[in-house]
């Protein structure tokens, strides 16, 4: 009849994704810990997702990695970080 005109959008496609598919990204290093992405930020193979530096010196220890494409799904966020913790959890790409 033409009474309504409303145009909706599409939407996203919804997906379910298990915590064993999930990629876990430790740290190589104990220091401070300065991210350089957010959650649900998308990043990609061997873009630089955080710097972990010395607490006394402020040389920076190590350079964290992106191991694959993905969604960052989870960051620490205390600053201080211990060798082979738990940093950032990826959802790798689902839609390829």
């Amino acid at each position: 009849m033409g009474i309504i005109d409303y145009s909706i959008y599409g939407g996203f496609e919804s997906t379910i994704f298990y915590e064993e598919e999930l990629k876990t990204v430790r740290a190589e290093a104990p220091g401070i810990f300065l991210p350089k992405v957010d959650v649900f930020d998308e990043v990609l193979d061997g873009q630089e997702l955080a710097q972990i530096t010395d607490a006394q010196t402020g040389e920076v220890l190590s350079s964290v990695k992106a191991e694959e494409d993905g969604i960052l799904f989870y960051r620490k966020s205390e600053p201080l970080v211990m060798e082979h913790e738990e940093i950032f959890m990826i959802v790798p790409k689902l839609h390829r």
